[in-house]
């Protein structure tokens, strides 16, 4: 009877530890753009763009809003397959340089032919590093994408680099971006980066157990407390288990010993209070200094951390303003208005937050369209002097209003000539 026991309890062993769970299969969902705009024009990324209607530089990025999901088995420890579907509503360019799409993306046109866009991609995917193993896993692809638009199929080889960032276990960001080599004389090459997330679920596998038939009884062995982390704290005991720390803080990172996890710190490396995001406000003002472009003077947020434009400033440049004059019906600046400026210029070098607004203005004889062409070519004049002066570009702006803006009356002389002005406003 002894002898039937072991062997049952033997069995029962077998069949509750013969299998052992591994991550097989995954799915994901990511958002993204396709890149048409940068092999068309040469020009990556964000790009600086005048708006239209304010006239103002912005950043701006051309890719086309796309949407995928995926499906993922893992066929080794470093090999896995990736199906894949993209959805997006594309300006595809019809020629390897299509200058009706490069000029709608810059805003130089309104025309702009945007048509739904499927693809479907298969991609081996090849990671460097163990995805179960590491934290951050990067990888390789290289596969066969087919897409379908309008009355347009075509197919292309997409090859990339990505990243799985292990959030908890099963659970990965995933960042993805390739190249889509076109191999169908209708399609254009491309790029497309997506980011989002990856879930990975447990599938089992059989492990062989040697069935111990012998009268003793296995004694088991103690289970073995994990380190996912591999910093030598065990995850018990570790309240960072997925960042890598120290035993003196208890498994967390925290190179600048403010109290803020590095995971959690904005500035990681510059130690600041726990209510600033881990990151210094040297001025005291409750803007952090590197959303602060004056970081050693307390200033508003109104001002980007800057303080207020002192009125003594104000005025100097008002009073050098009034010195700055032009040759009759001409862009073109009196000798002594070059002392005036370079007034304006010192003050400027003084305190590099400051910004200045330039500003054209005429009286109303002659024709309105040449006194505000008149009046532009003035402003522009001021600002390129400013420029060769070692005024960044970036900090200026020249604007010619014409006679839109009279200070006094133009029926009179005396009038007229307080009207024809340059203004040069200062600001933050």
């Amino acid at each position: 009877m002894k002898k039937i026991y072991l062997l049952s309890l033997n069995l029962l062993i077998v069949l509750t530890s013969s299998l052992a769970q591994q991550y097989k299969n995954g799915v994901g969902i990511h958002v993204g753009g396709l890149d048409f705009y940068g092999l068309q024009a040469g020009k990556y990324g964000l790009h600086i763009q005048k708006n239209k209607q304010t006239g103002n530089s912005e950043r701006v990025i051309h890719w086309e809003p796309a949407l995928q999901i995926s499906y993922w088995h893992a066929f080794s420890k470093h090999i896995d397959l990736k199906l894949a579907a993209t959805v997006a509503n594309v300006h595809y360019p019809v020629t390897d340089k299509d200058s009706t799409m490069i000029l709608a993306k810059e805003g130089k046109t309104n025309l702009r032919f945007a048509t739904p866009y499927y693809c479907l991609d298969a991609k081996a995917i090849y990671s460097i590093l163990a995805r179960e193993r590491y934290r951050i896993s990067p990888y390789l692809t290289l596969g066969a994408s087919a897409n379908f638009r309008q009355n347009e199929n075509g197919f292309s080889v997409p090859a990339g680099l990505g990243f799985n960032i292990r959030v908890s276990q099963g659970l990965y960001l995933n960042l993805e971006s390739n190249f889509q080599a076109a191999i169908t004389n209708n399609n254009q090459n491309h790029l497309s980066h997506f980011i989002g997330f990856n879930y990975w679920w447990k599938g089992y596998k059989a492990i062989p157990v040697q069935v111990n038939t012998s009268m003793t009884m296995p004694v088991p062995e103690p289970p073995k407390i994990p380190d996912t982390d591999n910093d030598g704290v065990n995850d018990n005991e570790d309240k960072c288990p997925y960042h890598p720390g120290t035993k003196g803080k208890a498994g967390c990172p925290d190179k600048d010993n403010d109290g803020v996890y590095d995971f959690e710190d904005k500035c990681p490396t510059q130690a600041g209070p726990a209510m600033y995001g881990g990151c210094p406000d040297s001025d005291k003002d409750g803007i952090i200094d590197m959303e602060d472009k004056c970081p050693n003077e307390a200033g508003t947020k109104e001002n980007q951390g800057c303080p207020e434009i002192k009125q003594e400033v104000i005025e100097k440049v008002n009073i050098a303003a009034k010195g700055v004059n032009f040759e009759t019906g001409k862009a073109v600046l009196t000798d002594a208005s070059f002392k005036q400026l370079d007034i304006i210029i010192e003050t400027l070098k003084a305190d590099p937050a400051l910004n200045v607004d330039i500003e054209g203005h005429t009286d109303n004889k002659g024709k309105a369209e040449k006194n505000l062409l008149l009046s532009q070519q003035r402003a522009d004049v001021c600002k390129d002097y400013f420029i060769k002066a070692g005024i960044d570009a970036s900090r200026i702006t020249s604007v010619g209003y014409g006679d839109m803006k009279p200070l006094a009356d133009n029926a009179t002389e005396e009038g007229r000539a307080q009207n024809r002005r340059t203004e040069f406003l200062l600001k933050r």
